[in-house]
């Protein structure tokens, strides 16, 4: 389960701590937990020491836990893809990348934090080869840590059009990169959902989706959507069987398109009572793997 859902809003104001988060999950039933490296949860900074990384481990080993995966911090960093000097970026990686050596985390999380909008005051193909190069890069300084760079293509960020994500999949080769499938993600996106200029729609679906996508997965997120939006931005992800996503069409799609890791993280984000939803999400992605199987990983 992502533990960013309980300090992002409508948490913000009242953030869950990180201990309970734990606590909590694992008398929920879930086996591991998908971390952000975001206060007041525990980032770069609070583990320093060799010290301090241990008793972090220990928080989940002590709890039978393991951990999923993180979401990268790159605060201060200019934008990977309106700036041409990616260096602090770079060094920011470099950072988290030991961190997760150390940690023995072995997926890493990349985030956009430019809107769909950049895009239309700038020239597009200067900012698709800025993403490419530096992503690029990430995946092969990853490689030397043993860990995997995932990228989680959304509506609220920019390249959020269908031709615009399955580019920079095609085109970032490294085997080391890959796409983080969100299933609310996808949604969104395959409808147009705040999309700049001319929506673009994807009339083949999730199902066709994921057979484009094949070989190409490196991580993937479970959770239900309606379509709808927080904040007029960010996908709402709704409980399981609530929302409009054909769970029988969407996973047989997703066990055949594989992907490289073991975990799928069920995604609470932007929900208030979050618990509840979390707690009915892990019975229904163990019926659904029940029923429709789990790739293995790569």
């Amino acid at each position: 389960m992502g533990a960013w859902t309980f300090i992002f809003p409508p948490y913000d104001e009242k953030p869950e701590g990180f201990v309970s988060v734990l606590d909590h999950a694992k008398k929920a039933g879930y086996e591991g937990i998908e971390v952000g490296w975001f206060a007041p949860h525990p980032g770069v900074s609070d583990l320093a020491t060799k010290e301090e990384r241990k008793r972090y481990a220990s928080l989940f080993t002590e709890r039978g836990l393991g951990i999923a995966g993180v979401v990268a911090n790159f605060d201060g960093a200019p934008s990977v893809i309106t700036s041409d000097d990616n260096s602090a970026f770079l060094a920011q990686l470099d950072a988290q990348l030991q961190l997760c050596e150390d940690l023995g985390i072995t997926m890493l999380r990349l985030d956009l934090v430019d809107g769909p909008e950049v895009l239309e005051s700038m020239d597009y193909e200067r900012a698709h080869e800025r993403l490419v190069s530096t992503w690029t890069e990430a995946a092969r300084r990853g490689k030397d840590f043993g860990v995997r760079i995932g990228w989680e293509f959304e509506p609220g960020t920019a390249f959020n059009k269908p031709s615009q994500f399955l580019r920079i999949a095609d085109e970032i080769t490294e085997p080391n990169f890959g796409v983080i499938y969100d299933t609310t993600q996808a949604h969104n996106c395959l409808l147009g959902r705040n999309q700049q200029g001319e929506i673009e729609t994807f009339p083949g679906g999730q199902s066709e989706l994921l057979r484009r996508l094949k070989g190409k997965i490196t991580h993937v997120h479970l959770i239900d959507s309606n379509g709808s939006l927080f904040d007029n931005r960010w996908s709402r992800h709704i409980p399981f069987g609530q929302g409009d996503i054909d769970w029988d069409a969407v996973m047989p799609a997703l066990v055949a398109a594989g992907s490289r890791d073991e975990w799928w993280t069920v995604d609470v984000c932007w929900l208030e009572n979050a618990w509840p939803v979390f707690e009915q999400g892990r019975t229904f992605v163990e019926d659904l793997r029940k029923k429709y199987g789990q790739p293995p990983a790569a």
